[in-house]
């Protein structure tokens, strides 16, 4: 009889142990967001809501030791230890990516192309229309690189510079910046934080407003092509075409990243936890990180 206890309690420990493994949450390590779809990854796979743009059959992909993943229009990169590989539309040879690469440090998409530091160098291909895939040769000990629709930005500890469509002055970079922590390119301007306040150049979604006064001490900048938001505190702050509006996401405090699609907005915050607001004609509110396990 004791016997038949001590397997019965083995039995059910051993069951209370599997049960807790196979329903433990993963971690969401990032979220990718543009156009019309949002996608969460976590260490080992990449799972996308909306838009189709891991293909027309696929919503999740498996993807072993992912560092960074980047959204395009219709496209996303990955990049890992090993590789950097991409998924979706190839219409601009955007899934093309180079095999020589060194060592990456970032990886950013545009909306049909994409471009990558690689030992302190930017390298870039798919669309190369206005030349946004050709970065200045001489631009050496690059730190961050961000990509628009048909521009692209790079800044190194001494300066930025920006490439391609300059029809709107995007890629007319100011002579007056102090100390920028960010760049961000989006369609048809460019902005950045310098000295943790929002300085714009181009074409913005809010081109007809100033930048108001409060908008400081942001620590973290996505530009959309209808919304720009920033993360300022415990707040997530947003300009658009009709003014400022400052809104908390409900029940995501602390929110650690903001990427900014068409029409919807994404944040994650220091828990790991994901939401999403705006448009869902497509389910790119949707996000289940369920998806993830």
């Amino acid at each position: 009889m004791r016997n038949i206890l001590i397997v019965i309690i083995l039995a059910l420990l051993g069951y209370a142990i599997y049960d807790k493994f196979i329903k433990e949450p993963v971690l969401v390590k990032g979220i990718s967001v543009s156009g019309l779809h949002s996608c969460i990854y976590s260490e080992n796979k990449i799972a996308c809501f909306g838009d189709k743009v891991l293909g027309p059959d696929s919503d999740v992909v498996k993807f072993q030791n992912i560092i960074e993943v980047s959204s395009g229009l219709y496209h996303l990169c990955v990049i890992s230890r090993e590789q950097i590989k991409c998924f979706g539309s190839n219409s601009s040879g955007q899934l093309n990516s180079p095999k020589d690469f060194r060592y990456i440090s970032q990886l950013k998409a545009g909306a049909y192309h994409n471009c990558v530091i690689d030992d302190g160098v930017v390298r870039c291909w798919g669309d190369n229309t206005f030349g946004q895939s050709l970065p200045p040769s001489d631009f050496k000990n690059v730190l961050e690189i961000s990509l628009g629709s048909n521009h692209s930005c790079a800044r190194s500890n001494k300066e930025i510079k920006c490439w391609g469509d300059n029809s709107n002055n995007q890629a007319n970079v100011p002579n007056e910046l102090i100390s920028v922590s960010q760049i961000c390119a989006g369609d048809g301007y460019t902005c950045v934080i310098d000295a943790r306040v929002l300085k714009c150049w181009g074409k913005t979604p809010f081109s007809r407003y100033d930048i108001p006064e409060n908008f400081v001490g942001l620590e973290k900048i996505s530009c959309g092509p209808q919304y720009l938001c920033g993360i300022a505190g415990n707040a997530i702050q947003c300009i658009s075409g009709t003014g400022v509006r400052k809104m908390k996401i409900p029940e995501l405090e602390n929110p650690i990243d903001v990427q900014v699609g068409f029409d919807h907005i994404c944040v994650l915050n220091d828990k790991f936890e994901v939401k999403c607001v705006g448009g869902n004609r497509l389910g790119q509110l949707l996000i289940s990180t369920d998806e993830l396990n």
